[in-house]
């Protein structure tokens, strides 16, 4: 459809993790969607993903890490992290961003005056 010119712009493109008969939770599964879409659009799309139930923040951190943006929520996983029950989405989400925040730390470009800046991850 792109390059038909029947669709334009920016893509947004989330990939789901972990579910019955779907695409696995393994980090292999992550990878290889994440080159598949750069294959198929190039740099013509936003990635995000969603990791289905005890899946939920490892493939998000996972993403987050390859520049990603993540999908957290009560709609997808009842855990807050091994064992641990969330009692909110938001709980859900305030425990992704610490987990994308240390991944930014780790991840750095270089412009091109030679400064180092942290990559943006963003939640969605």
């Amino acid at each position: 459809m792109l390059d038909r010119g029947k669709v334009g712009g920016t893509l947004f493109v989330q990939s789901v993790f972990g579910l019955l008969d779907g695409i696995g939770g393994h980090s292999e599964d992550v990878q290889m969607m994440r080159r598949t879409a750069d294959r198929l659009f190039g740099k013509a799309y936003q990635w995000s993903v969603l990791g289905a139930g005890a899946h939920q923040l490892r493939i998000g951190a996972l993403a987050a890490a390859m520049g990603g943006h993540v999908r957290v929520g009560l709609e997808d996983s009842l855990w807050a992290g091994p064992g641990e029950l969330a009692r909110t989405s938001a709980e859900q989400v305030a425990k992704m961003r610490l987990i994308s925040m240390a991944s930014a730390l780790t991840r750095r470009r270089r412009t091109r005056r030679g400064r180092c800046l942290a990559s943006r991850v963003a939640i969605t």
